[in-house]
């Protein structure tokens, strides 16, 4: 186990709030360094007594959230059980402490905090995960996750297009296609460009996958889009394509992914 000045040192290189410093050197952070379920009541004491304080949160989502990751501790065994990685910890607690009535975001952060406490897997843990984790909303959580568990963690995009064939200008049209092997879904523009912009997934605009496993989406979005030709009125010199593209995880997003979805 770690020394209490190591701990201090560790949590020294982490962005936490002032107020969250200053409970560091109160009496309860004394029991930092005995077993991991007293360095877990101790650091939930630190971080989320103030928001029962002042009713922030719901003294019921509280409860669970401390007992399930207890819980995902509890699973690890006893020889890869680490504390070396608290201010990890600290951190994503206290990042967590105003998404807990997200169920979906609230099991990621279990996830994590629990994954901070496991030598087979805190080296792959950055502190921009909990701050990523924070900012996140239940339904990027969900694309995410469906981009994760597609085959290979990419997914085939389609957008129909105009083309004219004597100039051959082409204008997009309609809504954006991700084609996961589960659904089609057109309704995540907004999120695809928050996860890109948190450096999670690469949209590979202009480019396309050619293996058979995604190929033959594109085909079936062909045949989706000779249904709708009827719908567009097109001069003779003109008709309809498909504008084709892919979503893909990106190093981060892949380390990230591996983390909070682990079954």
């Amino acid at each position: 186990m770690t020394s209490q000045n190591n701990n201090n040192m560790e949590f020294n290189h982490f962005p936490i709030s002032s107020d969250t410093g200053d409970a560091l050197m109160q009496p309860v952070a004394s029991s930092i360094g005995n077993a991991l379920g007293t360095v877990l009541d101790g650091i939930f004491h630190i971080v989320l007594d103030p928001v029962r304080k002042f009713n922030i949160q719901k003294e019921h989502d509280l409860k669970i959230f401390q007992k399930e990751i207890q819980d995902e501790v509890n699973k690890i065994p006893d020889e890869y059980r680490d504390d070396s990685k608290i201010g990890f910890v600290l951190k994503s607690i206290e990042d967590s402490r105003y998404q807990l009535n997200e169920v979906e975001i609230r099991i990621m952060f279990e996830k994590l905090i629990a994954a901070s406490f496991d030598s087979r897997k805190n080296s792959n843990i950055t502190p921009i995960f909990s701050s990523i984790l924070s900012n996140m909303t239940p339904k990027e959580a969900k694309l995410l996750e469906m981009i994760y568990k597609n085959p290979y963690s990419h997914v085939t995009i389609c957008k129909p297009k105009i083309v004219n064939n004597d100039t051959f200008a082409s204008r997009t049209v309609g809504r954006t296609h991700l084609l996961f092997k589960s659904e089609w879904s057109s309704s995540y523009d907004l999120e695809l460009t928050i996860l890109s912009s948190h450096n999670l997934i690469n949209v590979h605009e202009g480019e396309y996958l050619t293996h058979e496993i995604f190929s033959v989406d594109y085909e079936e979005y062909k045949k989706y889009l000779d249904d709708l030709n009827p719908h567009y009125e097109l001069t003779a010199n003109e008709e309809l394509s498909i504008e084709k593209s892919y979503v893909s995880l990106t190093e981060l997003g892949q380390l990230f992914c591996d983390i909070v979805f682990e079954n």
